[in-house]
């Protein structure tokens, strides 16, 4: 309903745009401009908004190229209209064309995403054009060089044409509804009908997907509290100045959720924000990714797989019988981003972020839809067709499927204190997302940290092997091309002292500082605040974690 409810905005404005024509042309302020002219206006704008609503994600973006084709031919007509003296309908007409180009200037204003703009007004703008083609072959011709002119009754062709407009406007509107009333009944199955019917991500995923239960057992472990729980201030970057503010007050601002720091293995801060609290479960996004590392390492230890030099097709062989270069593709490569295999997430329908998150047999994607496309251990590229892949090495290695390794190897030896669960591509297919999709309490991801903050060993028990903790979380090239990410986790620079953390989208944070002995979890609905370092100055979580580790 998110994206019919957009484009259903959008429609209003454009048909309040070809109303505001209609009017200025009963004042026969539009003498010699051609009726296909007049459509074209309209049409420009919408239908790039029907294309948006139908590719399901990023819809105000391919929008903004019709609201610069819509914008630029309604002062056209304005200008013209004030050539031959109509004054008033030319200052209206102008005025209501200033209307979508106020709203590409606004949201482009308002976003820091500014770099992803171009390809999505691209297309639009291409399908606005795509559009004059076809409006001036289809159009009647006749009444000289401008086409058929507004000559005789105004006002009742006017009355027409708004008619015509509203019967335009009502049928996309139906359509769309349609289409997401639809989508909305098939989502258990379809790529596509789950791009239209849950648009873009968002944190209620794990409420949409199936899920397997990750089971614990007693008795749970608690981390033991401070008597006197810490209130720090911390400096937060607001625009160029950096400020003192207070933590909770901070974190109120920001859209997070749950937000834990545990020092010496005792528990000093713990808050829950827009109604969530201790018991309330999240989703772990991209942290699933340390998890996915950890359960490689121990499927080493335990001798289901040789090594990280294994190449993916010893366990998974089904892969060169499309392309031999996968035998050059090893388990080293997928954990460390550097597998050289295609992830597009162009804003097109079924680009590869769609399909590594919405597809309903994420089995057969990783099988059928990877494609190498440069040479393994040569680039760092993000991509979630690489965990895909490590899911299947687990459960071909192993025998069991990987809800059911993690639940054994980690979810029950860290004592967490409740079930967890994993969402999975569908009921049918049964897959894990890998991607994403461990969902617990914020408490119980903590304690991933702390394993990782003592080397792999946790109350007693080497639960990952501190050769693989070290591997995972080191900031080397020598084995692949990124200083910044290894096996499942990140390695910012710019934080105080060594440090290494887990993030998934929205902001969703493991971070772990070994010396100062801290491990901080932040779980948002939003980022709400910088995740990359940038110029060195505060303004990301990594370097607020770092503040709150070295103040403690």
């Amino acid at each position: 309903m998110r994206v019919l409810g957009s484009v259903l905005i959008l429609i209003a404005v454009a048909g309040a745009l070809y109303v505001l024509e209609c009017v200025a042309r009963l004042r026969r302020a539009s003498a010699g401009i051609s009726a296909r002219q007049t459509l074209l206006w309209s049409l420009a704008f919408m239908i790039p908004l029907a294309a948006a609503a139908a590719v399901g994600s990023r819809a105000l973006w391919l929008a903004l190229g019709g609201a610069v084709l819509a914008g630029t031919t309604g002062l056209a007509t304005a200008g013209r209209a004030l050539l031959r003296r109509h004054v008033v309908p030319g200052l209206i007409t102008g005025a209501a064309a200033l209307v979508p180009l106020a709203l590409m200037a606004g949201l482009v204003a308002r976003t820091d995403e500014r770099a992803t703009l171009w390809p999505d007004f691209l297309v639009a703008l291409g399908l606005g054009l795509a559009l004059l083609g076809l409006t001036e072959r289809l159009a009647p011709r006749g009444g000289g060089a401008g086409g058929r002119r507004l000559e005789g009754r105004p006002a009742r062709r006017a009355v027409r044409r708004i008619g015509v407009a509203a019967a335009l406007i009502a049928t996309l509107a139906i359509t769309v509804a349609a289409i997401v009333a639809v989508a909305g009944q098939t989502t258990g199955d379809s790529l596509s009908a789950r791009e239209i019917a849950w648009g873009e991500a968002d944190v209620g995923d794990h409420t949409r997907f199936p899920e397997r239960a990750i089971r614990t057992s007693a008795p749970a472990y608690r981390f033991a509290r401070t008597a006197r729980e810490a209130s720090p201030t911390v400096r937060v970057r607001e625009g160029n100045r950096v400020v003192a503010r207070e933590l909770e007050q901070f974190l109120a601002s920001t859209g997070t959720l749950a937000f834990i720091v545990i020092k010496d293995g005792r528990l000093v801060y713990e808050r829950y924000f827009e109604n969530h609290e201790h018991d309330s479960i999240v989703t772990s996004f991209s942290i699933a990714k340390a998890f996915n590392s950890a359960l490689i390492g121990i499927a080493i230890e335990e001798g289901y797989i040789d090594g990280v030099d294994d190449p993916v097709s010893r366990y998974v062989p089904e892969l060169l019988r499309r392309d031999a270069r996968f035998e050059a593709v090893t388990l080293s490569h997928l954990l460390s981003m550097s597998s050289g295999l295609r992830y597009d997430e162009a804003p097109v329908p079924w680009n590869d972020g769609a399909i590594t998150y919405y597809d309903p047999d994420l089995r057969e994607a990783a099988l059928n839809d990877t494609v190498v496309v440069r040479g393994a251990g040569e680039e760092f590229l993000y991509n979630n067709y690489n965990p895909l892949l490590l899911g299947l090495v687990i459960e071909r290695a192993t025998g069991r499927s990987v809800s059911e390794y993690l639940e054994a190897k980690l979810w029950k030896p860290l004592g967490m204190e409740a079930d967890g669960s994993w969402s999975l591509d569908s009921t049918a297919s049964g897959f894990e997302k890998m991607e994403s999709g461990i969902n617990g309490r914020a408490i119980d991801f903590a304690k991933l940290g702390a394993l990782y903050l003592n080397a792999g060993r946790w109350r007693g028990r080497q639960l990952v092997p501190s050769t693989w903790v070290r591997e995972s979380t080191r900031i080397d090239t020598s084995g692949d091309p990124s200083p910044y990410y290894q096996y499942g986790w990140w390695t910012p620079t710019g934080a105080a002292g060594p440090a290494f953390m887990a993030e998934g989208n929205f902001g969703q944070y493991i971070y772990v500082a070994p010396e100062p002995d801290v491990v901080i979890v932040r779980f948002g609905r939003e980022y709400g605040y910088g995740h990359r370092f940038k110029d060195g100055l505060p303004g990301t979580w990594p370097e607020l974690f770092g503040q709150i580790a070295d103040d403690l």
